[in-house]
């Protein structure tokens, strides 16, 4: 996600991206999601599973499976660069990801401490839990959520994790772009703390 002064969502549309070669020529539009551009909000999508919506004060990539064939970065890349003159302030680099556990809540409560918080009147909470580290260069935030599934046989669950990694850009108009483009590049150093704290995380909801 790049946000942005006084970003035009208008100029974003599937001939704008090829024209400029922001996306290959031969790239098709997703049928299943409608492309739209107005002064507002504007959207592409593609059949590769890429997407971008671009709003007055952000733009975002995303993709299905970036893991496979990870290609996002070099999207945003490419747009930075047709794109010089706005002011980008910040990028957020954003990871969603799970685990399987045989209960999601109760892994979730492993990691909280019990109290008379747990219950109300005849409800049991649902946590949600939110950590954010303050890192040299960026700041970290992970929501950590719980999934239960249940069917006849067991009961099935996943903890679900999603991750912002952060980063302000102070640099001036004509100038932010290049710093944005250079900070895209620590995708892969943020994928790699991702993951490593997700290891942390399960070790982390285990009964202790």
């Amino acid at each position: 996600m790049l946000v942005g002064e006084n970003h035009n969502p208008s100029i974003l549309n599937p001939d704008f991206l090829w024209r400029n070669r922001i996306v290959p020529e031969n790239l098709e539009l997703d049928d299943n999601i409608a492309s739209m551009s107005s002064p507002i909000k504007s959207q592409c999508a593609f059949k590769n599973g890429m997407k971008i919506i671009s709003e007055a004060n952000r733009i975002v990539f995303s993709q299905d499976n970036p893991e496979e064939n990870n290609f996002c970065h070099e999207i945003a890349q490419k747009y930075l660069k047709t794109v010089p003159l706005v002011r980008y302030t910040a990028i957020g680099i954003n990871f969603v990801g799970s685990f399987p556990v045989s209960n999601g809540n109760q892994a979730l409560r492993n990691m909280l401490r019990s109290g008379e918080w747990d219950k109300f009147e005849d409800t049991v909470s649902l946590p949600e839990i939110s950590l954010t580290y303050s890192l040299a260069d960026r700041n970290v935030t992970l929501i950590i959520s719980a999934i239960d599934k249940k069917n006849t046989s067991k009961s099935e669950g996943e903890v679900l994790v999603r991750g912002n990694f952060h980063r302000d850009i102070q640099a001036e108009q004509g100038e932010s772009h290049r710093v944005a483009i250079t900070m895209v590049d620590d995708w892969e150093s943020d994928l790699k703390c991702y993951k490593e704290l997700i290891q942390t995380i399960a070790r982390g909801t285990k009964n202790q």
